[in-house]
């Protein structure tokens, strides 16, 4: 520990860039300032680290002063980023915050992540074959100290006892070893085994002495290699840093993340590829859609695919808009403060004068030199922070400058600005208890997982819990049948060239779409002849029923394959038939009034606003005749993936889909395969046994035809629909009787749901539902006693709440859109932005962006 703290030293970015960086290469290195508020601080702050050789694994910060919530806007490229939300009572002073290098997987520890007025607290724990512990903290000075310590002591008896790094502003001033809680507080460190790393001074405000009360705490000491300050210009505080013997860097750090590309798809080889496509067509017409899909790829194959794949790697700015210029202001920036805290070292030549709060007089040289320095750097701080401004916004304005007129492009920069990114996946995951790092079986892993879903779900629906639980048969929830039966017309050369046109170009695809509409002059009477032929035989070709899978990262914790989400590529052929089909289904199911009214969602002229402005005139309807009513929010779990393929067909026979039509259907629904393509490897095929084809065109109106006949479960409640999003009124005349009718019409809702194979999620629906009282709505209504009354789902209590997300939109059992005094503070702080108080009716979203250019979007 003598040896750690005597080697603590203050580093210019000079000495740091060549002394400690290189050390930073494969260990493991933190950092930590005060930043004093992110919306003042950030972007100065970015351009420090910019400043930096290597990238730091772990970046801390304290007295961030914002939201979670609000944090997505304040990102670095290259991290992951972690905030804990701040203390509900207090606009300044409060948050703290971890960036963690993407290279690293790392989990917050929801048990030692505290927000008290004493203490705040975010641990994360990044997986390794030995797991690092970091915590950040933030001691607020209006806080109890002795409370502070106590809660301290508490989360660090929890702690593990090695690897964890604990880094924060502990306004303690280490310096001061007078102080009883500098001793109580070291007591209680050293009583735990942990180790101050940092020695000198951390914080020095003009006119106060300067102290040491940010630190480094640890329990492997012995894993040092240095520690030290160095001075940002970005507080009063010094940013902290340290470096230790830990060598977890994976293969994604900071020598860049690996890019290969395998075809080429410029001018010349589309050119090349659509010139021999229709040579080759019209000299060996193809037999069928087989030959022609194996012709049309072998030719893009000999035109674009590139010998060998090119590897690239991107190692990206923090933030694009950083500039050299910039850079260079802020080494200017340095040199100035350097220079003013020079002339604050000289004595007063006159100390007998009076002087002002940093004991400077107005008479000798020294102390004007001083006032000199002092103003001349924060004059041009402050000229600076003005600049990096107008840096950000130009650059982000000549961004959407550039992309006038294509709403992607520009929603790809908003969407930036907002922080929305796509999380880098790793080669580190536990599967079975056991640490996996091979590509291949991560792939088949990830397919295996994915493709159990809906099977493991169905399965309990099955076997013993329908002889315990004996059902009704789904087909007594049918309406009257359709006597009439569809009819596919043929298809034309000019259905399909609008088809292509529409397609968007840059959209994921087996085929890039631009090389699709290139050609399409060529293939659309090929497809004319194929797509007519399959619909007059019921076939779907099996070629365009592999989807390729990627995993997508959710939530929590990175290793595991359940954190992840698969989204579904679909051949574009296959989706070219599928708008064919799509719109002589739909338009036959509209003719003949099938879809239920009261659904709103995948329909023409439907959204969520109807949705939401129906349901809202509906329940005032119920009030305005003084009934009570009570609205339950339904979802269900992975509504698209468990559909049971005999059921639908028996559905769609009852609509009138029957023939050529339905057997169209049957062949498009079976034998379907999945894939999954992660770290640039493909997994082996696995059979999709249920659900409709997730990013398919189909796949939305199947599903919402296999829930068509949920409103006939009950005459007693209004069931409003948007998608699998099951909304559910029930009035009565009486508080006991709605809860009398509503529990009898969730038994029928259960019991419709367990015969379609369908499945309630209860983690995300929360079991909520809302009141709505017919009387005044007085505050008192909130608080009304229904503790004789519940309402349950299989036997579990669902919760009533006064608000929740109803279709996007925060609605309240009050129906005036306010929700004072029923949010936790941070929250209602940002939403009441976001939902102005205003009539439901009133509805719209609101995008600002600044920016000297003007743009329509």
């Amino acid at each position: 520990m003598s040896d750690v703290l005597e080697s603590c030293t203050y580093y210019a970015l000079k000495d740091l860039n060549t002394h400690i960086t290189p050390h930073m290469k494969n260990n493991f290195s933190t950092i930590f300032q005060n930043i004093d508020g992110n919306k003042t601080n950030f972007d100065a702050f970015s351009l420090e680290m910019e400043r930096v050789t290597e990238k730091f694994q772990i970046i801390g910060l304290a007295e961030t002063n914002i939201t979670a919530e609000e944090s997505h806007v304040y990102q670095l490229e290259g991290y992951n980023s972690f905030y804990q939300t701040k203390h509900i009572n207090k606009l300044k002073g409060s948050g703290v915050a971890i960036y963690v290098n993407e290279s690293l997987n790392a989990v917050v520890d929801n048990e030692l992540s505290w927000v008290t007025k004493n203490l705040e607290t975010l641990f994360i724990t990044i997986q390794h074959n030995e797991p690092l512990h970091v915590g950040i903290l933030y001691r607020p000075p209006s806080g109890d100290s002795t409370e502070a310590l106590n809660e301290l002591k508490k989360i660090i008896g929890m702690c593990p006892n090695k690897n964890v790094y604990l880094l924060g502003d502990f306004n303690i001033n280490m310096h001061d070893k007078s102080s009883k809680l500098v001793g109580d507080f070291e007591n209680i460190i050293f009583g735990f085994g942990l180790t101050p790393l940092i020695s000198t001074f951390t914080h020095h405000k003009p006119g106060c002495n300067k102290t040491c009360i940010d630190n480094i705490l640890t329990n492997s000491c012995e894993k040092v290699i240095q520690s030290g300050t160095m001075s940002t210009c970005i507080s009063h505080h010094h940013a902290i840093f340290s470096i230790f013997k830990s060598p977890i860097i994976t293969e994604n750090s900071q020598s860049g993340q690996k890019h290969f590309q395998y075809y080429d798809y410029n001018n010349k080889n589309v050119n090349k590829f659509v010139n021999q496509l229709e040579f080759k067509l019209i000299s060996e017409p193809p037999n069928n859609f087989s030959e022609f899909l194996s012709e049309f790829n072998d030719q893009l194959d000999k035109a674009c695919k590139l010998e060998r794949p090119k590897c690239s790697k991107r190692t990206a700015k923090n933030n694009p808009w950083i500039t050299q210029g910039l850079i260079t202001s802020i080494d200017s920036k340095h040199e100035l403060y350097n220079n003013w805290k020079k002339a604050e070292k000289q004595k007063c030549l006159t100390p007998n004068l009076q002087s002002d709060n940093r004991g400077r007089c107005s008479s000798c040289s020294n102390c004007i030199a001083e006032v000199a320095r002092h103003k001349e750097f924060t004059v041009y701080r402050r000229s600076l922070n003005h600049l990096i401004n107008s840096a950000k916004r130009k650059y982000h304005g000549e961004k959407i400058s550039e992309c006038a007129g294509d709403s992607k492009k520009t929603w790809q920069i908003i969407n930036n600005l907002r922080g929305k990114k796509t999380r880098v996946i790793k080669p580190n995951f536990i599967i079975d208890d056991e640490r996996v790092t091979h590509r291949r079986v991560i792939a088949n892993e990830f397919n295996k997982y994915f493709a159990s879903l809906a099977s493991n779900l169905n399965e309990a629906y099955s076997g013993d819990y329908l002889r315990i639980n004996p059902m009704p048969s789904f087909t007594d929830y049918l309406p009257t049948s359709i006597s009439s039966s569809i009819y596919l017309r043929e298809c034309d050369g000019q259905e399909i060239i609008e088809i292509i046109s529409e397609l968007k170009n840059g959209k994921s695809s087996d085929i890039p779409i631009h090389v699709i509409k290139k050609s399409t002059h060529i293939i659309a009477p090929y497809l004319v002849k194929y797509f007519n032929r399959c619909m007059q035989d019921g076939f779907f070709p099996c070629e365009l029923k592999t989807g390729r899978i990627s995993p997508i990262y959710k939530k929590e914790d990175e290793q595991l394959l359940e954190n992840y989400r698969p989204v579904s590529t679909l051949p574009v052929f296959g989706k070219i038939f599928e708008k064919i089909i799509y719109s002589r289904l739909y338009s036959f199911l509209i003719s003949k009034g099938v879809i239920n009214e009261n659904q709103f969602g995948f329909r023409k002229g439907h959204s969520t606003s109807n949705a939401l402005n129906y349901s809202v005139e509906h329940i005032e309807s119920l009030l305005a005749k003084k009934q009570h009513v009570l609205g339950i929010f339904i979802d269900l779990s992975k509504a698209f993936d468990t559909i049971d393929h005999r059921k639908l067909t028996t559905k769609l026979e009852h609509y009138g889909i029957r023939g050529n039509a339905l057997q169209l259907i049957s062949s498009y629904l079976s034998n379907r395969k999945q894939y999954v393509n992660v770290l640039d490897i493909k997994s082996d095929e696995l059979p999709v046994h249920y659900g409709v084809p997730q990013g398919s065109v189909l796949g939305p109106l199947l599903f919402i035809l296999y829930i068509n006949d949920v409103c006939n479960i009950s005459t007693d409640a209004k069931l409003v629909l948007f998608a699998d999003d099951t909304n559910i009124f029930v009035a009565a005349e009486s508080i006991s009787k709605v809860y009398e009718i509503a529990n009898k019409v969730l038994k029928a809702v259960c019991d419709y749901m367990e015969v379609n194979l369908l499945h309630i999620n209860v983690k995300k629906c929360c079991y909520i539902y809302m009141y709505f009282s017919p009387n005044k709505r007085s505050k008192n209504d909130i608080n009304a006693d229904h503790d004789d009354h519940h309402l349950s789902i299989n036997s579990k209590i669902i919760s009533r709440v006064s608000y929740t997300k109803f279709l996007g939109v925060t609605i309240d059992d009050k129906l005036n859109w306010r929700v004072e005094g029923t949010y936790p503070v941070t929250e209602y702080e940002t939403k009441k932005y976001m939902w102005p108080y205003l009539p439901y009716k009133a509805m719209f979203t609101r995008v600002t962006i600044q920016t000297n250019i003007p743009f329509s979007l």
